[in-house]
């Protein structure tokens, strides 16, 4: 399999190819919300001030922040392949990779620094998935490979499972996660 990166002059290539920044701050992501967790653990804190649930928040960021990661670094190079045609690279692809990043981070800036509303919290988490189900299924639809369209059902599976949980975890339904 050959992988060519788009036409670009610059010669900074982490946001050339989708697995490149996904693959390494998932595994970077992965390492340190873990050991995060754990710290909070140690000192005896039971709860987390992200919905008071560390156990959930954990599960949570294991699923949707680590998962989700390289899922979405898989998925976007693999398309590219699949299809011959172009998946976000560059400035879009860097804005997607922020969403994510942003959505592991705000809940420990809003432990740490400032609060942040937990609805803010959850849209921006939110707001990813459907945003890269929307970029691997134009270039699907584009070259007619209409089969693989079933990633993108996959991915609005996932985003209605994410949405469960934090419309649990904000007061809005119960039982969703039992």
């Amino acid at each position: 399999m050959q992988i060519q990166e788009p036409n670009q002059s610059s010669g900074f290539a982490l946001f050339n190819l989708a697995f490149r920044p996904f693959f390494l701050f998932a595994a970077l992501a992965g390492l340190l919300l873990m050991v995060y967790w754990l710290a909070l653990l140690g000192k005896g804190q039971l709860t987390y001030n992200y919905y008071q649930l560390s156990q959930l928040w954990h599960g949570h960021e294991m699923l949707f922040g680590y998962s989700v990661a390289v899922i979405v670094g898989f998925l976007m190079t693999a398309v590219r392949n699949w299809t011959s045609i172009q998946t976000p690279y560059g400035k879009t692809l860097a804005g997607l990779f922020l969403i994510w990043l942003s959505a592991r981070l705000l809940p420990i800036i809003a432990e740490l620094i400032i609060p942040i509303p937990s609805a803010v919290i959850a849209a921006v988490d939110l707001a990813f998935l459907p945003l890269v189900a929307l970029a691997i299924s134009l270039p699907i639809i584009r070259s007619g490979n209409h089969r693989n369209l079933i990633f993108t059902v996959i991915l609005m599976a996932m985003t209605v499972a994410n949405l469960l949980t934090h419309l649990q975890l904000l007061g809005f339904t119960e039982s969703t996660l039992a």
